[in-house]
């Protein structure tokens, strides 16, 4: 919901307001998952955890790859129009 709000407040997705207020909104996030694996809550800790994933026993991983572009999908699709919400209960978005 809240990933759906702030792309509705920001069509042009390649504006630095939108960048910069979609990195923060997905450090809520980030904050609190990457320490449960040993990352740094903190965008250092995003840049070791993206470097990690870049390792070639990890880059060549089938798993890895299907949840990462899954993950990419998600965040990069358009918000659902309210009457896709109302349908199916869900949204694209990001709830904390």
């Amino acid at each position: 919901k809240q990933l759906d709000d702030l792309k509705r407040a920001h069509p042009d997705k390649g504006s630095a307001k939108f960048k910069s207020e979609r990195q923060k909104l997905l450090m809520t996030v980030q904050s609190k998952v990457l320490p449960k694996f040993g990352f740094e809550g903190s965008l250092a800790g995003v840049v070791r955890m993206m470097q990690a994933f870049g390792e070639p026993h990890l880059a060549i991983s089938e798993e890895i790859t299907r949840v990462g572009n899954t993950i990419e999908y998600i965040l990069a699709a358009e918000p659902a129009s309210v009457d896709e919400t109302e349908r199916d209960g869900s949204t694209t978005g990001i709830d904390t």
